[in-house]
This record gives C-alpha cells, sequence and structure tokens, in this order.
C-alpha cells in the first residue's frame, strides 16, 4: 500500500538525482542506488522511478552518465536490495503477480488517461495546478531549467508508466513534490 516512507523515498531519489544534474558530480550515483535500494526494500514501486530514470538518461544530455562506472554501482546496490523480495516471489510461485492480477481484477477500477489524471488533479488539490504545472513545463521547456530536463520528462514517463500498468493514480502523488518545487522556482523567476 501507499505509506509514508514511500514518497520519502522517491523525494530523497529525486534529490539526489537534481544534485548529480545540477553537479554532475558522479559520487552521488551510489547514495542514489542506496535510496533506491532501500525504498525497493520497502515497495517495488520505485521500480517505475528506475525505468524513467534511464529513459530520462538517455534523452537527454545527461546520456553522459552511461559511461560512469558508478551508475552501474548505482544499480547493482539497488538490485541488491530488491533481490530477497525477488527470491521468495521466485521460490512461491509468483504470488505478487497473482496479487497484482487479483487487484486489478477486483480492486482496482479501469481509469482511462483523463480519469487518471483528473484524480491526480483532486489529489494535490486543484488550487495546485497553476504551481506544479507551470513547474512542471518549467523543467521541460526553460533554457535555464535545462539541466533539470531529465526531471521533468522522468516525471511524463512515470505518469504514462503508470496509466499503462492501470495503476492507481495516487502512485502518481510522489512526483508532486518536485513538480510543487519546481513550479515555486519557475514562478519566482517569471514573476521577478
Amino acid at each position: 500500500s501507499m505509506n509514508c516512507f514511500d514518497l520519502l523515498f522517491w523525494a530523497g531519489a529525486y534529490y539526489l538525482l537534481i544534485r548529480v544534474a545540477s553537479t554532475g558530480d558522479g559520487r552521488l550515483w551510489p547514495w542514489l542506488g542506496l535510496v533506491l535500494g532501500l525504498g525497493l526494500f520497502n515497495k517495488v514501486g520505485l521500480l517505475v522511478f528506475g525505468v524513467a530514470l534511464v529513459a530520462g538518461l538517455a534523452l537527454t544530455r545527461h546520456r553522459r552518465h552511461f559511461t560512469d562506472k558508478r551508475l552501474y554501482l548505482a544499480g547493482l546496490i539497488a538490485v541488491v536490495f530488491l533481490l530477497p523480495y525477488v527470491l521468495w516471489n521466485a521460490t512461491h510461485d509468483w504470488p505478487t503477480l497473482e496479487f497484482i492480477e487479483n487487484a486489478k481484477r477486483y480492486k482496482i477500477s479501469d481509469t482511462s488517461p483523463s480519469g487518471f489524471l483528473a484524480e491526480n488533479i483532486l489529489e494535490a488539490n486543484p488550487l495546485t495546478v497553476p504551481l506544479w504545472l507551470g513547474g512542471l513545463l518549467w523543467l521541460l521547456i526553460a533554457r535555464t531549467a535545462r539541466p533539470f530536463r531529465i526531471i521533468g520528462l522522468m516525471c511524463v514517463l512515470t505518469w504514462v508508466l503508470l496509466v499503462l500498468q492501470k495503476s492507481k493514480p495516487y502512485y502518481f502523488d510522489s512526483s508532486f513534490p518536485v513538480m510543487l518545487a519546481a513550479g515555486g522556482v519557475a514562478w519566482e523567476s517569471w514573476t521577478r
């Protein structure tokens, strides 16, 4: 289930990634791997972050980090934390997959992309739309935000992945803090 620790691990992972994006300091990759590993030990939903991260790296100037061995060390650290979960599932006929299938069949209603977005807007508070949407747009298109474009792309990719997986809309809530923070920076620069 969604829990406070999941939000904390997402925020910590975004924080470290923002530091890497702003400084280029590859020494932070293993720390990101540790945060992701602990987050995966808590809940496997952070796999979506990992997929979005790899795609975000490939789609931005940060692809140069693919030559940094510390990035792969980060992935290895995260996998070490995930391994007990995978091994337990493998030795018990994959009960998590059965649980997910039953949840999709009996618990999670089929939500259209527009319904998913509408629920996200309600969860974040409709009054905050200008702030987080402004932040997302700033991350995606502003020249001053170019180093952080990866964050905007990851937010979009996370949303798309969750919609395609037919996840619960509140799983996207972990991306709102980073978009709200970017919105604060964007609005400050636009109203200066």
